[in-house]
């Protein structure tokens, strides 16, 4: 997979002109955030929101996986040692993962992180529908710095 560094010119925010990877794509994550926010509030249970994601996806016709298995593989023999599985991998090519809770917590962004470092995706989100205040964070993790997939 190519890295999204190498497609620099595609990825330029038009207002700042600084690099955000996939910036189309995570706008649309994030008026789907906000969408569902705004009509449902914070109090709903998390697999409510997945719910309520899936349909907002299916109705704007964004491609998105459920739940899908990624595969940790040993460095040593690349035999399959465990699965992750990401809440959701949105455009076929951003995991995604949603949480219902008061406070967001380092284990929650060390879960995308994990995501991250150990597949050939870079960029992730994670949402919380929880909170108090409007939780989106992107994480990037570049495949360059991942020295498992280097030839």
């Amino acid at each position: 997979m190519e890295s999204i560094l190498n497609n620099k010119e595609n990825n330029i925010d038009p207002k700042t002109g600084k690099f955000f990877p996939f910036k189309k794509e995570g706008d649309i994550i994030c008026r789907a955030y906000l969408e569902i926010r705004a009509e449902y509030g914070t109090t709903l249970k998390e697999k409510a929101y997945h719910k309520l994601l899936k349909e907002w996806f299916s109705q704007n016709n964004i491609d998105y996986l459920y739940e899908p298995s990624l595969e940790i593989r040993s460095k040593f023999s690349n035999r399959v040692i465990d699965l992750y599985r990401p809440d959701f991998i949105v455009f076929n090519k951003i995991p995604l993962e949603v949480k219902a809770t008061r406070m967001t917590i380092k284990r929650d962004r060390d879960q995308l992180y994990n995501y991250l470092r150990n597949s050939s995706y870079e960029v992730g989100y994670l949402l919380n529908f929880g909170t108090s205040k409007r939780y989106i964070k992107r994480i990037i993790y570049t495949n360059d710095r991942k020295p498992y997939l280097r030839t």
